[in-house]
């Protein structure tokens, strides 16, 4: 029963480089026409489109936030779940759920998932602060490869919001299924 208690893996290689090559491509449309676009270009038209792309970085960013609280909200409550479950099971007589409880491999598992979703969260939000400060600099400076910079963090930041709020989310199912599963494990035990 323990090998059936196994709750997460991480997505398959083919689907890393799937979102990948998918990210690099979309990053290629949005800086190659705007390096060609932003040569020549006049002051005026430069300091709109860094308006623009702070608009833009700021709708995410609130996106984001939204979203944060959401996920991260679900993303805790499983995982406090998890622990209840734990407390649980050391008060139970069931040797195989003790034995996977015991091993502690799962707590660090969880603690180490968490972490590292919350350190890509964070570098999604960095990106769009990076981006809202290579915008104000293509204003202060007029400069082009500025802007197009503000553009490449852009993208990368909502790549990285869209990967993680994935990842939540899986993570979080992940988490409802194994939770059933212990469920009707504890149930046969009762």
């Amino acid at each position: 029963m323990v090998e059936e208690i196994a709750f997460f893996k991480l997505r398959s290689k083919r689907v890393r480089v799937l979102h990948g090559a998918v990210f690099l491509v979309v990053l290629s449309v949005v800086i190659f026409p705007t390096t060609s676009l932003v040569q020549g270009t006049s002051p005026e038209r430069i300091v709109q489109a860094s308006q623009m792309v702070l608009q833009l970085d700021s709708f995410l960013a609130g996106g984001w936030i939204v979203g944060f609280f959401f996920f991260w909200g679900n993303l805790g409550k499983e995982l406090r779940q998890l622990r209840r479950l734990w407390y649980k099971s050391t008060a139970q007589p069931s040797t195989e759920l003790a034995d996977f409880f015991k091993n502690g491999s799962w707590e660090k598992d969880a603690r180490n998932i968490g972490t590292g979703i919350f350190a890509m969260l964070m570098f999604g939000i960095g990106n769009f602060v990076i981006s809202g400060f290579f915008a104000v600099a293509s204003v202060l400076f007029n400069g082009g490869a500025l802007l197009v910079v503000a553009l490449a963090t852009l993208v990368s930041g909502t790549w990285f919001m869209l990967e993680t709020w994935y990842t939540v989310h899986s993570f979080s199912d992940a988490l409802g299924i194994f939770f059933d599963k212990l469920a009707v494990f504890l149930s046969k035990q009762s």
